[in-house]
């Protein structure tokens, strides 16, 4: 029964943070390859969620009220200089994949491109960031 509640607790911290849900689940004493597992999951559920359904709502907010001339230049600036390649590989380690999810979509990336690059900054910088807390919590815990 502990083993299903540590499960849940972190599957929930992860839908807010993968970086708070990591060493919480080491930390109860969850494996690190489960706790892995669990929020690369639970966060790349979370990034996709935002990104297809924040993309539905930004097309039909823009088709309801139009956008202006401006507001689109100075987006696709932004766009063309870092791009889905840019924030998704750091977006998870900074601001984080909920905040990168929402502003990659407010910007007006296309989706399914920042959906891929979250998805492997989410799996690179959770795994680096697995071993650091655990080998932080042998050394410390034993």
């Amino acid at each position: 029964m502990a083993l299903i509640a540590g499960v849940l607790v972190v599957i929930l911290v992860a839908v807010l943070s993968g970086a708070l849900a990591i060493p919480l689940g080491i930390i109860i004493g969850l494996h690190p390859l489960t706790v892995y597992l669990l929020t690369v999951a639970t966060a790349t559920t979370v990034a996709w969620t935002l990104l297809l359904g924040g993309h539905r709502l930004r097309v039909a907010i823009a088709d309801r009220f139009g956008h202006g001339e401006h507001t689109e230049t100075r987006t696709r600036a932004l766009v063309e200089r870092y791009g889905s390649v840019g924030l998704g590989p750091i977006g998870p380690l900074f601001p984080g994949t909920v905040a990168s999810s929402i502003s990659g979509v407010a910007v007006g990336i296309e989706s399914k491109h920042l959906g891929r690059w979250l998805t492997i900054g989410i799996a690179i910088w959770f795994a680096i960031y697995t071993v650091i807390w655990w080998a932080a919590a042998r050394a410390v815990i034993g």
